[in-house]
């Protein structure tokens, strides 16, 4: 009777310590997972460009729309009001856009395009920004930059179509009940590249544009991002 009194009372301790390990591991994932970023993390501060490297640029204002922004010179640039096209965030009618080109000049690969375009929405915009899907793994969450004195929400978008991809990198804010984004916009041509059938030189191509996009990503960042700001 005593040896079956001792079973059960050490059944019953061997019961909570595999419950207490259960409660234990539950609790250590949800600390692990509780620290990934979100868009409330404390922003990356990016750097600014000296007053020399964009001393001969020109200045875009729109005072309707509440903003300015220098770029250099040389980019081409267009601009729409009520544009009847699909924008940023997928719906058919945007509000406001500029376009800045990139002219060849700056790109190596002739299967690659890219320009800089600014949107201005209403603020909801900024909401459906917030709820697309990432499909880089490393923006699985926003990312949060402190660009001079404007707090933007980094983000990837892709698109992809028969014989061309579409690469979106996209930077977002809200300001005085509008939503305004700032899109690196890169264009590569999938036929184009496959078409060439050597496949070194298909590498070749890919890391060509990888890192022409990567100097984009830093020129957005780190020089025209930061001449951004909002009028009185």
């Amino acid at each position: 009777m005593g040896n079956k009194k001792i079973k059960y009372i050490l059944i019953v301790i061997l019961i909570i310590i595999v419950a207490g390990m259960i409660i234990w591991r539950q609790n250590k994932q949800k600390e692990e997972f509780s620290v990934i970023p979100t868009s409330t993390s404390t922003p990356t501060p990016t750097p600014t460009p000296t007053p020399n490297e964009i001393a001969d640029w020109a200045t875009y204002q729109k005072g309707e729309y509440g903003f300015e922004v220098k770029y250099p010179s040389d980019f081409v640039k267009a601009e729409w009001t009520d544009f009847e096209f699909t924008n940023i965030a997928g719906d058919f009618k945007g509000f406001f856009l500029v376009q800045f080109k990139i002219p060849r000049s700056y790109i190596k690969s002739e299967f690659y395009a890219s320009d800089i375009r600014i949107e201005v929405d209403d603020e909801n915009i900024c909401e459906k920004l917030n709820q697309f899907s990432d499909v880089d793994e490393s923006l699985t969450t926003k990312i949060p930059l402190a660009i001079n004195k404007n707090i933007f929400t980094k983000k990837e978008k892709k698109d992809v179509n028969p014989g061309v991809s579409y690469d979106k990198i996209i930077y977002y804010t809200k300001n005085k009940e509008k939503c305004y984004s700032i899109t690196l916009f890169n264009i590569i041509s999938t036929t184009g590249i496959e078409a060439l059938v050597d496949q070194n030189k298909i590498g070749e191509e890919q890391n060509q544009i990888e890192k022409e996009k990567k100097n984009f990503i830093e020129f957005l960042e780190q020089k025209m991002l930061p001449t951004f700001k909002f009028l009185e």
